[in-house]
C-alpha cells in the first residue's frame, strides 16, 4: 500500500476523499445495465474518491468526472447544432453544418480519449496500490483489453453517423464488421471492469482489515 508504518499517506500520495468499500460485481454490472452505464460511471467516480492517488499523475476524481459529462453534452450539443438528423445527405448539408458536425466527431474522439486516460490511471494505481510489477502478463492483458475496449467504442460511436450522412462510404460488409467492433469494444471494456472491481475490493480489503484492531 502506499502508506508509511504511522499508517500514513506518503508524500508521493494524496489521501483517499472516501473510505474504501467492497462492492457486490453483479450489483454493480446489474446497475449498470439498468441505468445504461451510468452507474458505471458513477462507480469509476467513487473508486477514485475511495483510494489514494499519486501526487501529480492521477488526476481528481472531480476533475475526471466534469470532463466527461461536459464532453458528453458539449458533443450532444454539437450534433443538435449541426442539424443532424435534419439533412440525410453530406451534400445538403449546409457549409457550417458540415463543420460542427465534424466538430462533434472531434469531440467525440476526445471522448473516448479522455475515458481511456482516466481508466489507465486508476488501473496503474491499482497495481501500485497491488504492489503489481508493471510488466506482468495480468497486468497487460488488463491494459490490452482496456485500449481495445476503447478504441473499438471510439470506431462505433464515430462510423456510424459519418456513414449516415454519406461523408464515408463503406460496403456492406464492412457495416456488419463496425456492428462487430462495437460488440468487441463493449466485452473488452467489460472484461476490464471485472479485473478492476476484483482488485478494488482487494485492496478495500486490505484497509479495512488494517483498521480492525
Amino acid at each position: 500500500m502506499a502508506e508509511d508504518g504511522a499508517g500514513e499517506v506518503s508524500a508521493e500520495w494524496r489521501g483517499a476523499v472516501r473510505t474504501a468499500r467492497v462492492r457486490n460485481g453483479f450489483v454493480v454490472l446489474l446497475l449498470s445495465v439498468i441505468t445504461i452505464g451510468i452507474y458505471a460511471i458513477g462507480w469509476l467516480y467513487r473508486l477514485q474518491q475511495e483510494h489514494p492517488r499519486r501526487h501529480r499523475i492521477d488526476p481528481p476524481a472531480g476533475l475526471w468526472l466534469g470532463m466527461f459529462i461536459g464532453l458528453t453534452f458539449l458533443m450532444l450539443f454539437a450534433f443538435a447544432a449541426s442539424g443532424y438528423g435534419v439533412w440525410t445527405d453530406w451534400s445538403d448539408a449546409e457549409t457550417g453544418q458540415r463543420r460542427i458536425f465534424l466538430v462533434a466527431l472531434a469531440i467525440a474522439v476526445l471522448f473516448n480519449l479522455w475515458f481511456g486516460l482516466g481508466a489507465m490511471r486508476l488501473t496503474d494505481r491499482f497495481h501500485h496500490l497491488l504492489h503489481r510489477e508493471p510488466g506482468t502478463l495480468r497486468t497487460t492483458i488488463q491494459k490490452v483489453l482496456l485500449s481495445i475496449g476503447v478504441v473499438c467504442e471510439m470506431v462505433a460511436m464515430i462510423v456510424p453517423p459519418a456513414v449516415e450522412v454519406g461523408l464515408v462510404y463503406v460496403p456492406d460488409e464492412v457495416d456488419l464488421l463496425l456492428r462487430i467492433t462495437g460488440s468487441l469494444g463493449t466485452g473488452s471494456l467489460l472484461a476490464w471492469a471485472i479485473e478492476l472491481h476484483r482488485q478494488a475490493n482487494e485492496v478495500a480489503g486490505d484497509v479495512r482489515s488494517q483498521e480492525e484492531p
